[in-house]
């Protein structure tokens, strides 16, 4: 059996037919999906309650805090049971066909791999993504899969995401590349397999529909603030190892803030620029829900 975790935050417009995917895109196989359901206010929750009680494979997990970071952390450490492999996926993705088993093929065709990544099929930019995951062994939210064995040592020490991080997925992708040793030597190559036959697919986004558009520009701005997440924890695990790993991103902020510097990136710029204020002030006023600042 094989444990999979959605992470589902207001997804409810479409989180059935994500749910369905897993008919093509792991036909046959032994699964145990297990949906996160992180903070909804949509009504998310009751529809995969409803749809789990005609699939017994399926479970709705019901957590008060809107974090993914969080949600992986109880997945990790309290819900998923002990197995060869571990799957995760957003909950705005649909799997095609026959990409779990192949994602798993790679991964144990590939021994001393910690981790793989499926690939985006949609999206104006697709082509770019992809061609950056294939070079950089990237570790993509939408769709990964971890080994057993990787998990076993992340639960053995106790290791847990910092609540409110953004980039889980780049923070994950560090670690494996680590092999759980931030002060050692860095092989995404050897230890991130990208499948580039196992793919998943978001809802393409309208221009002319008002919410598109502020999802997207909330997207990108939650893009700006990951990279400054990466770019503060890289720093405060390469000096202090895992156990420097902060608890949630106030306390990161409050450690490694002062290396965030506004600097001109083109396009990005601007939402760099509306960041780094929620940063400094996370770093003085934590929030007492520890959820993402962006």
């Amino acid at each position: 059996m094989i444990p999979v975790a959605v992470f589902a935050h207001n997804e409810a417009r479409g989180i059935l037919r994500r749910l369905r995917s897993f008919a093509a895109g792991a036909p046959g196989m032994d699964l145990r999906l297990y949906v996160l359901c992180n903070g909804n206010t949509d009504g998310t929750n009751g529809i995969v309650a409803a749809y789990a009680r005609d699939n017994p494979h399926v479970s709705l997990i019901d957590l008060a805090l809107g974090d993914k970071a969080n949600a992986w952390n109880v997945h990790v450490h309290e819900v998923a049971p002990e197995a060869d492999a571990y799957v995760f996926m957003d909950g705005d993705c649909e799997l095609l066909a026959d990409a779990v088993p192949r994602m798993l093929g790679t991964l144990h065709a590939s021994p001393a791999a910690n981790a793989v990544s499926a690939l985006p099929a949609s999206g104006r930019t697709v082509r770019h993504w992809r061609r950056q995951i294939v070079e950089q062994h990237a570790l993509v939210g939408g769709l990964y899969a971890l080994s057993g064995s990787f998990v076993a040592r992340i639960r053995a020490g106790k290791l847990r995401l910092p609540t409110g991080f953004v980039g889980d997925d780049s923070l994950l992708g560090s670690l494996a590349a680590w092999d759980l040793d931030p002060q050692g030597d860095w092989d995404a190559i050897t230890r991130i397999a990208i499948c580039t036959d196992a793919e998943f697919r978001c809802d393409s986004m309208s221009y002319c529909s008002f919410d598109d558009l502020r999802r997207q520009m909330r997207r990108m701005a939650r893009y700006s603030g990951r990279r400054y997440e990466m770019q503060m924890i890289n720093d405060l695990l390469r000096s202090a190892g895992l156990a420097g790993m902060p608890s949630d991103t106030g306390e990161l902020y409050r450690s490694r803030g002062r290396l965030c510097r506004l600097a001109w990136r083109g396009m990005w710029t601007p939402f760099d620029w509306l960041v780094l204020p929620k940063i400094r002030q996370r770093a003085a006023f934590p929030r007492a829900d520890r959820q993402s600042a962006f």
